[in-house]
């Protein structure tokens, strides 16, 4: 019992003297390894980060030779245009006003869209609204300082489309759109791109849609063909207004 009472005596002791040189260590140990943790991580990063730069420095590069070839595609472009007396078209001189999206179709049909510029900013009904080289639609009522847009979902959207070489009518619906007076013989597939068919050389030939659904042949004179939308309403929080009309 004595040799008992004096072991936990002299471990008493023992803990007494080394706990004050442990724990510093310990905590000195923890801070070490939180360190080495850490640069570990901003070692990683900086990895990272390199990789990133050097993918973005080698899309700049590529950017730059896109950039010398539509140059020179440019230069050809003029010389034909001088040949064949063809006037080229700058939108910048017709206007481009960019315009935040304020309010949506709460219906969630994207029939509509209402922007914070209007008549103040020059703006006019039938103007185009597109956002990147998508259609969004056109102007159809323009108020002092917001303008309402009627979508390419709108079933009271009509316009003039083309689909390579041929041009039809294009009504919007929701989700798809429709091509109209289709000719039975007409030689259209799925997958097809429909692009807008403006009136002169200052509308831009803006992308509408693609076609996913062509009816199949039948009695009638036309046969159906419905187009899918690019545009993403409820993702667009800007667009730009081109004041041409379609």
């Amino acid at each position: 019992m004595a040799l008992y009472l004096l072991g936990a005596s002299v471990g008493r002791y023992v803990h007494y003297i080394t706990d004050p040189l442990l724990v510093p260590l310990l905590q000195l140990k923890a801070r070490v390894e939180k360190g080495v943790e850490d640069i570990w991580n901003t070692y990683l990063n900086l990895v990272d980060v390199k990789k990133e730069n050097q993918k973005l420095r080698k899309e700049i590069t590529e950017l730059y030779l896109d950039r010398a070839a539509l140059r020179s595609c440019l230069k050809d472009y003029h010389q034909l245009a001088s040949l064949l007396k063809i006037n080229n078209v700058d939108y910048s001189r017709h206007g481009l006003v960019y315009a935040h999206v304020v309010a949506y179709d709460p219906s969630g049909m994207d029939t509509f869209l209402v922007l914070d510029k209007g008549k103040a900013d020059g703006l006019e009904e039938g103007y185009i609204v597109a956002y990147q080289d998508l259609l969004v639609g056109f102007l159809d009522k323009v108020y002092t300082s917001s303008a309402r847009v009627r979508t390419v979902y709108s079933g009271d959207f009509t316009l003039s489309a083309t689909v390579g070489d041929t041009n039809y009518p294009y009504k919007g619906g929701f989700p798809i759109g429709e091509l109209l007076h289709v000719r039975q013989e007409d030689n259209l597939q799925t997958g097809q791109e429909v692009l807008l068919r403006g009136s002169d050389a200052q509308t831009p030939a803006l992308r509408i849609g693609v076609i996913n659904q062509v009816g199949p042949p039948s009695g009638q004179f036309f046969r159906k063909v419905y187009v899918k939308p690019y545009a993403r309403i409820k993702s667009i929080d800007y667009v730009v207004v081109i004041k041409v009309r379609p």
